[in-house]
């Protein structure tokens, strides 16, 4: 979205819960027009959680749960509703630095957590998530098998789409490619469904 960036600007909600008009309520559709907002919750969670191979992550999936707060009542070992709003964000904090390649001294900083917790958060989220750490594994192991042939270490998304890291990456980053390079392939797809259902200009 450009010529405004719509999705960057504050939330209704968020705005409404300060008492506080909306700047999304300033735009408005032509007379016969309307808008529409269509939007993926969490994509490179739910494609980490594909990947993974994690069963009980996919069938929050497909219940329409919290996959941050299933991560987060596994680490703590607490019941799923029982999960507060500090517990839920830094279940998403270690979610997303295990996507990006980020370790618990990370996440101690970004979640406001102590060093020794998030090693144990990791650690526990490990024993109750195993496949995560095996999927990663596996893309490093397979990028080092790449580079002692001469090859690029490199991931290939769904569609056959290669993604390189150069010489210089680590192999980890390549968790991070090939989940962001299948999301943007599954976000193009959909814009083109958009399209032909006549959503779009």
């Amino acid at each position: 979205i450009t010529d405004p960036p719509l999705q960057t600007l504050p939330r209704e909600a968020d705005a409404r819960a300060k008492g506080l008009p909306s700047i999304r309520d300033c735009f408005v559709a032509p007379e016969g027009h309307r808008l529409i907002s269509a939007d993926f919750s969490s994509i490179e969670a739910r494609l980490f959680a594909h990947f993974a191979a994690e069963p009980d992550m996919l069938r929050t999936i497909h219940e329409g749960g919290d996959l941050h707060a299933l991560v987060a009542a596994a680490a703590y070992q607490i019941p799923i509703e029982s999960v507060s709003k500090w517990q839920r964000q830094v279940a998403k904090s270690v979610n997303f630095a295990s996507l990006y390649g980020a370790g618990p001294a990370k996440v101690a900083t970004t979640a406001g957590i102590t060093l020794e917790e998030a090693q144990d958060f990791f650690r526990r989220r490990d024993v109750a998530f195993p496949g995560i750490k095996l999927f990663q594994r596996g893309i490093q192991d397979e990028a080092q098998h790449q580079r002692q042939h001469g090859d690029r270490g490199h991931v290939t998304t769904h569609v056959g789409s290669r993604i390189s890291i150069l010489d210089s990456e680590p192999e980890y980053r390549l968790t991070n490619y090939l989940i962001q390079g299948s999301a943007a392939v599954v976000l193009k797809d959909r814009i083109v469904s958009l399209h032909n259902a006549g959503l779009t200009d």
